[in-house]
């Protein structure tokens, strides 16, 4: 072998050595190489689970591309490569012991270590004091998953409230989600868990400006069973919203048409706070059938939405 091959040779060798130390100093730091794993938040779902929303961004990659300024769009395969399989918020209350279990679990791609960087360093889990973190911040489980675990405390009226009302129901099994949607949430309240959630997060201001505590409204509540969520994106750039409310079995006719009212007043609500927020509106009307209401609405406007909550940030 001559000496130029020789040279040659010890190179490319150099070259390979100092690559697969990028690479590999990229995927232990950022998680920049070995893609993360589609894994289902079901594992995480217990006997106690009363509430979930979760997230699937890749099934609305195209508008997250709309939500971009055109002359800093990313390419759509960057976003197919990057975008979490999934996210999910996971609340398991105690309604007796006044607190509620929280669980965030981001099923990341890539850039998970970075995620939880930020997330950690901005603060912005540790501002509200009736959430408590433990640990404090995001924890890279593994590859492809992070979570949060965290209570929530349930103010003692509404504990107590909720306890009265519904008393001590055992035995019941995690209410099913479909699965397949961009966005779905379901919040079990056959036992008080949904109203208990509901009324803390609303009493702390995280559902708008409470003018007076929600647990006045047990009446309301005790008339439902269960409320399930659904969001698709639509070519047009639209999202497909179904509420399906699921009455009690001691609701009666009367009890029927009033959560279908409230419905359309909750979503009326709902399409105010978008209008005035960010110029979107929302379409659609509910009916009812047999114990069930379903909401059927089209979200206009909602690569504006995203486009102004990534700006925030």
């Amino acid at each position: 072998m001559t000496r130029t091959k020789k040279i040659l040779l010890g190179c490319c060798a150099t070259f390979v050595v100092i690559l697969g130390g990028v690479l590999a100093f990229g995927e232990l730091r950022y998680g920049l190489v070995r893609g993360g794993q589609p894994e289902s938040h079901a594992r995480f779902v217990g006997d106690t689970t009363r509430a979930r929303i979760i997230i699937r961004p890749l099934l609305a990659q195209d508008l997250f591309e709309a939500s971009f300024p055109t002359d800093r769009k990313p390419p759509a395969w960057l976003l197919a490569r990057v975008l979490p399989h999934e996210l999910a918020f996971i609340f398991s209350p105690k309604i007796a012991d006044r607190q509620s279990e929280i669980l965030l679990y981001i099923n990341e791609q890539r850039f998970g270590p970075v995620v939880a960087n930020i997330m950690n360093q901005s603060g912005i889990m540790g501002q509200y004091d009736y959430l408590r973190w433990d640990p404090p911040g995001l924890k890279m489980e593994r590859r492809g998953s992070i979570v949060a675990n965290g209570t929530l405390n349930i103010p003692a009226p509404v504990s107590e409230t909720a306890m009265r009302s519904w008393g001590l129901v055992q035995g019941l099994e995690p209410l099913d989600v479909d699965g397949g949607h961009f966005l779905e949430a379901v919040f079990d309240n056959r036992d008080g868990g949904a109203f208990a959630l509901m009324c803390a997060l609303y009493d702390y201001g995280m559902l708008g400006d409470p003018q007076a505590p929600l647990e006045d409204e047990v009446e309301t509540f005790l008339s439902i069973a269960s409320i399930h969520v659904s969001a698709d994106a639509t070519v047009s750039g639209d999202l497909d919203l179904i509420v399906r409310l699921e009455s009690a079995p001691s609701a009666r006719g009367a009890d029927i048409d009033a959560n279908a009212f409230n419905l359309e007043v909750a979503i009326g609500e709902f399409s105010r706070v978008l209008r005035e927020s960010y110029g979107a509106e929302v379409r659609g009307r509910a009916f009812t059938e047999g114990a069930t209401v379903t909401g059927r609405y089209t979200v206009k406007g909602v690569a504006g939405i995203i486009s102004t909550l990534l700006s925030a940030q």
